[in-house]
């Protein structure tokens, strides 16, 4: 995984899975080589802020800011929702397909490191991932 030029980009959607397309082309538009990754962990915590911080409504608005470095790129999705858990319980249910709680998983096998972090009322989701030169 290789990067043009570092840079930062810092953008805002409305929390709308509309975006999803223009989000997951991303990456490869930016020319970053093998962008896969990158792309399931935007979209992973994207879904999240729609989905659990927002509750799909649309009119709030997400951020979103993207650092390239020259050994790394770095993910981070802005909410004004309802933060995350920690440790949330999840909850099974034998003989059926667990309906949340895999993209958190997802991210953190994707990434080299994740953080959360709260300032004010915005919530700060950060996914890293180390460019291997």
């Amino acid at each position: 995984m290789t990067c043009p030029i570092p840079f930062h980009l810092h953008f805002e959607t409305q929390s709308d899975f509309a975006y999803l397309p223009f989000l997951t082309r991303l990456f490869k538009a930016l020319g970053i080589a093998s962008p896969n990754a990158l792309t399931q962990i935007l979209v992973e915590a994207y879904n999240n802020a729609v989905i659990h911080a927002h509750h799909r409504n649309k009119k709030e608005w997400i951020g979103i800011e993207i650092d390239v470095e020259t050994k790394k790129i770095s993910i981070r999705v802005l909410d004004h929702g309802f933060g995350m858990k920690k440790n949330p319980a999840k909850k099974k249910v034998k003989g059926q397909w667990e309906t949340s709680g895999r993209g958190m998983d997802l991210i953190r096998a994707l990434s080299d490191k994740m953080s959360y972090t709260k300032k004010g009322n915005v919530h700060i989701f950060e996914a890293t991932k180390f460019l291997k030169l």
